[in-house]
């Protein structure tokens, strides 16, 4: 990291600490500059936890070219991540400890990388898999609505719907292949290994298509395609547990 990156990164905790004291838990560093793959429009990631929910203070400045954002990650989040409920589990897998306030608070956000990891294991995979058919099953609402407001020629309100449904979807298929990555980004779940059939081009006609109707008959093209892997690999699993 560049000298006066990591001079503005370090004023800008001891501001942080300043401000809250004992109400900052840990500060951790994540994201592109932490794992050295940052690119021009790279920010500089840190969160704190702080002790209690209703904490939100950050700090964002601006050093040449580079965004350093300081913001509150609360320990409800961290657990999302660790039982992979939330979109980006990354942080929690690929982040450093930067302060800590004490021994009990860096012990606990191991403990919840270490939960992270053990339901990457091939041991953890039923129940893996019956936690993404659950996620997957979040999508029947999200797919009514869009039913109807592509049978009404509601161009804005299909394309939410869709990219609501997109969303569940890609999160589902991370944690069917037990994988820690940032659902936000396309190119990390196109890189997964199991995808359902014909999946990066069904995903572009999605982000692609503005016809209500189009979209709704790529959407369900993509919501089945996905159920039928789920399915599949369901029956394995299933099949591979029976002793008699």
């Amino acid at each position: 990291m560049a000298p006066d990156l990591v001079l503005a990164s370090e004023m800008m905790q001891d501001a942080l600490l300043r401000e809250l004291g004992d109400e900052v838990e840990l500060i951790i560093y994540f994201g592109s500059h932490f794992r050295k793959e940052m690119h021009k429009y790279s920010d500089l990631d840190i969160c704190y936890i702080p002790l209690n929910e209703s904490t939100w203070d950050h700090i964002t400045v601006l050093v040449a070219d580079t965004l350093i954002d300081l913001f509150a990650m609360h320990w409800s989040q961290f657990e999302q991540m660790a039982d992979f409920g939330h979109v980006n589990c990354t942080v929690l897998m690929n982040s450093q400890i930067v302060y800590q306030r004490s021994e009990e608070a860096a012990k606990r956000f191991l403990a919840l990388r270490a939960r992270l990891r053990a339901l990457q294991q091939p041991e953890a995979r039923p129940a893996m898999l019956r936690k993404a058919q659950e996620i997957f099953q979040q999508t029947g609402y999200q797919q009514y609505l869009l039913r109807q407001q592509a049978t009404r020629g509601h161009q804005l309100a299909s394309m939410q719907h869709a990219q609501n449904i997109l969303k569940t979807l890609l999160h589902t298929l991370a944690v069917y292949n037990q994988a820690c990555i940032d659902t936000r980004k396309l190119d990390e779940v196109l890189a997964l290994p199991k995808l359902p059939e014909d999946f990066a081009e069904t995903v572009d006609g999605i982000m692609k298509t503005a016809d209500p109707a189009q979209l709704l008959q790529t959407t369900e093209r993509l919501l089945q395609t996905t159920r039928d892997l789920l399915l599949a690999e369901q029956a394995l699993v299933q099949r591979s547990e029976r002793t008699f």
